[in-house]
């Protein structure tokens, strides 16, 4: 299965220039290799992931200090491009579902997001917010990097109907109802009305 490849600075000034390699190529950059090891799982759930697919290289060129070659290794599926975030020296790269945070001249601090597997980017220019979507949680980054995650939305599934300072607003799938839900979440601190969960319905349950 081919993967479409998307280059997008999503609205924020970006100081560096990336184009996709070949991870077999020979260059003369240096080259940093770019790997995910995911946290344990949460308890109750059982987590089996592993790589998944070709790394997606890249060709960096910084603004300031030399040019250099990233090799990102791919998630277990989803999307895979290279997105501007409010900082222009940071570059978020997601390779199959895999996302990265990557200082541009300090590539090696760079930060695993934490959301896998990534579906949707999307930003909010006048927050200065990057938000990344999964199958049941929004997670948002600004300048400093991450700022907040949702409780989970929605059992399997969501999408993004609008995204505004005012609110992310979308549907979530409610699987005991067999139905879509509507959510909306609070682009300044991540609180949300709506959307379901088992975790709600257990809320329910107890009342």
């Amino acid at each position: 299965m081919v993967t479409t490849f998307i280059q997008d600075n999503l609205g924020f000034e970006a100081n560096y220039a990336i184009c996709k390699t070949s991870a077999q190529q020979s260059s003369a950059f240096q080259r940093y290799i770019f790997d995910w090891q995911r946290s344990e799982a949460r308890s109750g759930e059982l987590q089996f992931e592993t790589h998944s697919g070709e790394p997606l290289a890249l060709e960096v060129y910084p603004a300031v200090g030399e040019p250099w070659v990233g090799i990102f290794r791919s998630g277990a599926g989803g999307l895979t491009g290279v997105f501007g975030t409010p900082s222009p020296d940071i570059v978020c790269v997601v390779s199959n579902g895999q996302g990265y945070w990557v200082p541009v001249s300090a590539q090696g601090q760079f930060v695993e997001i934490q959301s896998s597997p990534l579906l949707q980017v999307f930003a909010i220019p006048s927050c200065k917010l990057i938000c990344f979507v999964d199958f049941t949680e929004i997670e948002a980054y600004g300048l400093e990097g991450q700022l907040w995650i949702t409780e989970r939305l929605s059992w399997d599934g969501l999408e993004i109907i609008e995204a505004t300072e005012r609110g992310i607003r979308g549907r979530a799938w409610d699987s005991p109802a067999n139905k879509h839900v509507e959510f909306v979440v609070d682009p300044h601190d991540g609180t949300h009305v709506g959307g379901s969960s088992p975790e709600s319905y257990m809320g329910k349950s107890q009342t």
